[in-house]
C-alpha cells in the first residue's frame, strides 16, 4: 500500500520522542513509495521562522495573548511557505507541532480564552493523520533533563503541573477527533523501535486520504 501525499502531524509534551519519530516516519514514507517527503517542525520550520522560534522560546517578556500571536504568525508564514507549496508539488509532510499544540499549551496549559476560535478564524490546513506521543509527565521532564546540551526552554521548564494540563488536553482532543488522531503510549521500558513500529502499525490501518489537494 502507498501513503502518498500526505499531511502528518506529530504531537505530544516535551520529552515525548517528537522528532525521533518525526525522522523515522519521513524514512519509512520514502522508503514505501518514490514520493519525497518533507520533514519540518513548528516553531521556525520555515525560512522566515528562526527569528520568530528564539522570540518564543526564549524570550519571557512574551505571555498570554502576545506570545499566542506569535504562533500564529510563525504558522501562517510556515504554512503559506513551506507546507502548502510542498503538498501541491506531491509531496508528503511530516510536521512536529501544529495547531494541536496551540490549543494544549496555549488554552489548557496558559489558560488563554477564546484559542479555538482564533484558530478556526485562520483556516490553517488540517492534518491527515495526526501521532499523538503520550507520556507521563513526571517521566517526560526526566528525559528533558537527561538530553544534555542546551538548556531547557521556558516549556520544558514548567514543571509537572503545567505539563498534566498540557497532557490532559491531548488527551481530550485526540478522543474528541478519533479518526485523525492516532494515539500511541509512549513507555518507561518501551525502545523507540518499539514505539515507532506501534506507530506504522496504526498508519497501516487507517484508510488515509488526502483531504485538500
Amino acid at each position: 500500500m502507498k501513503y502518498e501525499n500526505l499531511f502528518i502531524t506529530i504531537e505530544g509534551i516535551d520529552g515525548c520522542g517528537k522528532s525521533t519519530q518525526s525522522e523515522r516516519i519521513c524514512e519509512w514514507l520514502t522508503s514505501v513509495n518514490a514520493c519525497e517527503t518533507l520533514r519540518t517542525f513548528e516553531p521556525g520550520g520555515w525560512s522566515g521562522g528562526k527569528f520568530l522560534r528564539e522570540v518564543i522560546l526564549r524570550d519571557e517578556n512574551f505571555s498570554g495573548m502576545s506570545e499566542l500571536f506569535l504562533f500564529l504568525a510563525d504558522r501562517a508564514g510556515h504554512v503559506e511557505k513551506k507546507i502548502l507549496p510542498a503538498l501541491k508539488s506531491g509531496k508528503n509532510v511530516v510536521c512536529e507541532r501544529y495547531v494541536d499544540s496551540t490549543i494544549a499549551y496555549q488554552a489548557s496549559g496558559h489558560g488563554i480564552e477564546n484559542v479555538r476560535e482564533i484558530l478556526s478564524a485562520c483556516k490553517f490546513p488540517e492534518p491527515d493523520l495526526t501521532v499523538l506521543l503520550d507520556i507521563d509527565p513526571e517521566l517526560a521532564i526526566k528525559r528533558v533533563k537527561n538530553r544534555g546540551g542546551n538548556s531547557a526552554d521556558k516549556f520544558e521548564s514548567e514543571g509537572v503541573k503545567f505539563m498534566c494540563r498540557v497532557r490532559d488536553e491531548y488527551l481530550k482532543l485526540a478522543n474528541a477527533n478519533p479518526s485523525r488522531f492516532l494515539k500511541i503510549p509512549v513507555l518507561e521500558n518501551a525502545s523507540e523501535s518499539d514505539i515507532f513500529a506501534q506507530i506504522i502499525s496504526g498508519i497501516k490501518g487507517r484508510n488515509l486520504s488526502c483531504q485538500f489537494r
